[in-house]
């Protein structure tokens, strides 16, 4: 198989067998998501010159800025992996961490208000008992496509459900509970909750009901914020979170907060580029952050070397617009990527093994290929473009480098490969100007791919070695080939 380079006069260092390219061993970007309101409505126009990013207290340059994908408009034959995913969401209702008779009466009110849904589709329910257990409700399936078979009503249920809940196991209470005993059974659950988010495309997020954070200290003496300097487990918990690009909104139904428990729900909700919430109706709620999408954008800066010093930094993003309100994480923990992995090798492995056997496409790297039949032969035309803005593209001197894996895989059905995919490794070296096309245009390639009768399914996939991100895009080959059929 053979790639044709669509955007002329980029430069491959090699193309490679599978395993032999030298990934990039730090992290040469923070990439953030944003979302932008006036009052409560989008705004959807603006550009990289209406902000202003700081990363602790120095300035950043933008280096990619777009608006993340809604569901562009397709031509026929063509596909893509963003913008069509629905938004995945796990409502963990935590009496662990609320006083017992808020967190009965916040149980009571959501599972009223999720009855009032119009679907219970991709809003998944658990519940944290007062001794720490998490009980699943309506948990995550094991992967997309394998959903409950109640999946769209549910949440007619869930108030019965909950109650009968209450009653019979949450209410048990472990005696000789410490708080960091409190701490850790909280932050596995949300851990625990993230990873099995991960699976799905989209946005993914916990609304997390409690009272507050818990939290315990460091038994030295500590002068910073707890969040980012005082409290253990937290660096851990951020960093998985921050793995599984989950966004979490905690929430509090307490009548009136005291201004602790506001601001530790502030720091953790926009650790992960999220916000809080008091007593809002949980179906006002999942519609007001189902709202956020429209306004959403994505944007990387890039820190000099001397910024991956293992500790939490804090963000300030400053709109120039007048009225435009910013959301968006203000801070992250600024560890080396080769800190986070257990190996190069393993980790891109590890990434392709999912990529392939996931039911669902990823979409932290976007793919949009339009695809047509190659006249007089058994071969499918694919016109691919990646979404370059989603690649950690590391200045490097005068240019932009980028180490990159991509395959194609042909299926017999939907989740049966045909045969192991031969993996090409390209290292990408990309003048300014060449940097600043494919930001706008995409990195293009053209390829024709032969297919046989038995081949009902062709995976593409796209892997950055940089930060350990795949995207992947199925095409149905009786429809990327319909004169061939």
């Amino acid at each position: 198989m053979t790639f044709k380079l669509l955007a002329a006069g980029l430069v491959f260092a090699g193309c490679l067998m599978y395993g032999q390219t030298a990934p990039t061993v730090a992290p040469a970007q923070v990439h953030m998501h944003l979302v932008a309101l006036d009052g409560n409505q989008p705004v959807t126009d603006l550009t990289a010159a209406d902000f202003e990013i700081t990363d602790q207290g120095k300035a950043q340059q933008i280096v990619s800025f777009h608006k993340a994908a809604t569901g562009a408009a397709l031509a026929p034959h063509e596909f893509y992996n963003k913008g069509a995913a629905p938004r995945t969401t796990a409502i963990l209702m935590d009496l662990l961490n609320q006083e017992r008779m808020v967190g009965l009466d916040s149980s009571k009110k959501i599972g009223k208000s999720l009855a009032g849904l119009p679907t219970g589709e991709h809003v998944y329910l658990y519940m944290m008992s007062v001794s720490g257990t998490m009980i699943p409700l309506h948990p995550i399936p094991a992967s997309p496509g394998a959903e409950a078979a109640d999946e769209k009503t549910w949440h007619q249920q869930a108030e019965t459900q909950i109650q009968q809940t209450i009653k019979t196991a949450a209410l048990a209470r472990q005696f000789g509970m410490t708080m960091e005993d409190k701490v850790k059974k909280t932050y596995v659950a949300l851990e625990t909750l993230a990873k099995d988010l991960s699976a799905f495309p989209g946005n993914r997020e916990i609304v997390w009901v409690t009272d507050g954070v818990p939290q315990v200290y460091q038994e030295k003496s500590c002068t910073g914020d707890w969040f980012g300097d005082c409290a253990l487990y937290v660096p851990h918990l951020s960093l998985k979170l921050a793995q599984a690009d989950v966004t979490v909104y905690p929430v509090t139904y307490t009548g009136s907060p005291d201004a602790n428990t506001q601001r530790d729900n502030d720091y953790f909700a926009g650790s992960t580029g999220g916000r809080t919430f008091v007593g809002t109706d949980m179906a006002e709620l999942l519609a007001q952050v189902g709202m956020d999408e429209k306004a959403e954008y994505e944007l990387a800066y890039q820190p000099g070397p001397e910024n991956w010093d293992q500790k939490f930094h804090k963000i300030k993003t400053a709109c120039d617009r007048k009225g435009v309100r910013i959301q968006t994480k203000n801070r992250y923990l600024a560890v080396p990527i080769s800190e986070q992995q257990t190996g190069p090798a393993k980790d891109e492995n590890d990434a392709l093994i999912k990529a392939l056997t996931n039911p669902a496409d990823a979409s932290s790297i976007g793919l949009r290929v339009a695809v047509s039949p190659v006249a007089g032969q058994k071969a499918v035309h694919f016109a691919i473009h990646i979404d370059a803005s989603d690649l950690q593209l590391k200045q490097q001197g005068a240019n932009f480098q980028d180490d990159i894996t991509i395959l194609f895989a042909d299926f017999t059905s939907p989740g049966n490969l045909k045969t192991p995919p031969t993996p090409q490794d390209l290292q990408l070296a990309l003048t300014p100007e060449q940097h600043a096309r494919v930001l706008k245009e995409g990195l293009g390639f053209e390829l024709n791919h032969a297919i046989d009768p038995t081949i009902k399914q062709v995976r593409f996939v796209v892997y950055d070695h940089a930060n350990n991100a795949y995207g992947s895009l199925s095409i149905p080959v009786t429809e990327a080939a319909p004169a061939a059929h």
